[in-house]
């Protein structure tokens, strides 16, 4: 895109968070339960602005969607979100459908982490991946918030999608090299919580170790060579562990009592940081 000015690739990432948000709900309202995926169009679900109706109408959809599954038809998990009480899920998580607050702060965040990609890489193909990133760990952190787990389901196929965008990406840069520290840089974040979870099972899930792929090699991919692949996964860990020890301390006086909370919305907001933040971390900016 070299004729394309970085200020269009912001507007042209933020308008595309907007679209791509109603399907992040849509992930993660229906894979914890394992419901079958599909993208909902825009008269049914739009942008923001679904998540600000009134509770009427959605106690109504309620209604209906009770109606649809006594009849054995198939019942969106989202209309039952009227009895969900944001404050309590905000404490201890839900688990059910996704409630309002969380659904408009998710379509909100979306266009501003894709808007985030933009600033940061500019008129690149760079971009395009690096959206999938901040969409895929915008879903599992939501997730994880909500349900205390990371879902393969999320992680496997955006790693599936990650490693050919990757590829095909670098070699049209010409920037083969890359691939290498990418993986690199999976490997060096995998095995850093691998060992963490086989010392502290209880702090660290393998469901972090899995997604600790997905992240290292966005990392490792930025990075200029492979000992600063390492290096950008350290900084990131080191902001994850500090963000998570922040998180937990907050709820601890808030609950009053110590308590499990998700450890994977750190790691993913860390990342996040070291992502647009890569170039001062390493020296290299």
């Amino acid at each position: 895109m070299p004729d394309v000015s970085d200020a269009l690739v912001v507007a042209l990432c933020a308008v595309a968070g907007v679209v791509v948000a109603p399907f992040l709900t849509t992930l993660i309202e229906q894979v914890p339960g394992k419901l079958p995926l599909r993208w909902p169009g825009p008269a049914e679900h739009p942008p923001i602005l679904y998540w600000l109706r009134p509770r009427e109408e959605t106690a109504s959809a309620a209604t209906d969607a009770a109606s649809r599954t006594a009849t054995g038809a198939g019942a969106d998990p989202r209309d039952a979100r009227a009895d969900v009480d944001d404050a309590e899920a905000a404490e201890e998580g839900f688990d059910g459908p996704l409630p309002p607050g969380w659904g408009l702060a998710t379509e909100i965040a979306s266009p501003v982490l894709f808007a985030l990609a933009g600033v940061r890489f500019g008129a690149s193909a760079v971009v395009v991946p690096f959206c999938v990133l901040f969409g895929a760990l915008l879903v599992v952190s939501v997730i994880d918030i909500g349900h205390y787990r990371i879902p393969d389901r999320i992680v496997f196929p955006t790693l599936a999608l990650s490693l050919p965008l990757i590829v095909a990406v670098s070699l049209g840069l010409g920037a083969g090299r890359s691939i290498g520290y990418a993986l690199v840089g999976a490997l060096a974040y995998f095995l850093l919580l691998l060992v963490a979870h086989l010392v502290y099972p209880a702090g660290m899930g393998f469901g972090d170790v899995k997604l600790a792929l997905l992240m290292g090699l966005y990392l490792g991919w930025i990075a200029p060579d492979a000992i600063r692949a390492v290096t950008l996964v350290l900084f990131a860990l080191m902001i994850g562990c500090l963000l998570g020890v922040a998180v937990g301390a907050v709820l601890a006086v808030v609950r009053r009592r110590n308590a499990a909370f998700p450890f994977g919305p750190a790691l993913a907001a860390s990342t996040v940081a070291a992502v647009l933040f890569s170039q001062q971390l390493l020296g290299t900016g």
